[in-house]
């Protein structure tokens, strides 16, 4: 209409309506965006947890949110779109409200960020279900569902009364105990973590590979001496050779349990000590 030459005498209204309808089109949209954010975001921030760890986005989850309520309270009094449309101070609203939402949720993909680093496992997680167990500190249990895509093979972990921690089971509830004295390591409780769950897994994750360690070694040390009582005789030198690198293996397993805290995944490289003529002994003590 605002095309035809015969618009002039219309021209006020038409500019008017132009105007409403544009300013209703965007209101639509900024609307449906925030509506779309803020059903994703409020069960997160419903939770105490998220709010004590991220309090910066807390607070401007709470303005949005004081924002939405508002509008929607004041739609369904006045459930008119002409109404709506004109209603004073409704898009700017709703354009800040949804410059804060894009706001939060770039803190929140860092703060789940610092998470995933703390513990890389949680790479193999998808955000909400990261979130899930980040919501609920206070209910180290909440993991157990999780563990199967932190850790494969590894289908549950064994709590106690009192939260401690000691064994984790496959899906057909083989129990692979963890031997806390034995591996020197503390004795592992969610409670200790101070509310941070990646720091109480990462420790699960350490006990693990010491448990699994030190019954390699073991299982080492009985195969060789099984090997030697079975042949005493035939292939003395390579049962006795293999005897001898299982002996050292243990010790060094043992001894690597004993006097470390935290599990090194880097090895150290071996060094050869001997003559040139070949003879000669493989890593030196």
């Amino acid at each position: 209409m605002s095309s035809s030459r015969f618009v002039k005498p219309f021209l006020e209204r038409i500019s008017k309506w132009e105007k409403t309808l544009n300013d209703l089109q965007d209101i639509l949209d900024n609307w449906l965006k925030m509506q779309s954010t803020w059903l994703y975001l409020e069960p997160i921030f419903s939770s105490d947890d998220i709010m004590r760890q991220m309090p910066t986005e807390g607070k401007l989850f709470r303005a949005v949110d004081s924002i939405w309520r508002e509008a929607m309270a004041e739609t369904l009094e006045t459930p008119s779109v002409i109404t709506t449309a004109k209603r004073e101070g409704l898009l700017e609203g709703l354009v800040e409200a949804n410059r804060k939402l894009d706001v939060i949720q770039k803190g929140l993909n860092d703060y789940l960020e610092t998470k995933m680093i703390a513990f890389p496992r949680f790479f193999f997680l998808s955000n909400d279900e990261l979130l899930e167990i980040l919501a609920e500190t206070k209910e180290p249990k909440r993991v157990q569902p999780h563990m199967k895509k932190c850790f494969d093979g590894i289908h549950k972990l064994e709590f106690q009364d009192n939260l401690d921690i000691t064994a984790c089971l496959d899906a057909k509830d083989e129990r692979i105990p963890f031997e806390y004295e034995a591996c020197n390591h503390k004795l592992i409780n969610p409670n200790d973590s101070g509310g941070n769950v990646e720091k109480w897994l990462v420790e699960v994750e350490i006990i693990m590979k010491k448990v699994s360690l030190s019954q390699s070694s073991l299982a080492l040390m009985k195969t060789s001496i099984f090997a030697m009582n079975q042949h005493p005789r035939n292939g003395y030198t390579t049962e006795l050779t293999s005897f001898s690198f299982g002996t050292f293996f243990a010790r060094r397993s043992r001894s690597l349990c004993r006097s470390t805290s935290r599990w090194s995944t880097t090895p150290r490289r071996p060094s050869w000590t001997g003559s040139r003529s070949g003879r000669g002994r493989l890593f030196s003590p």
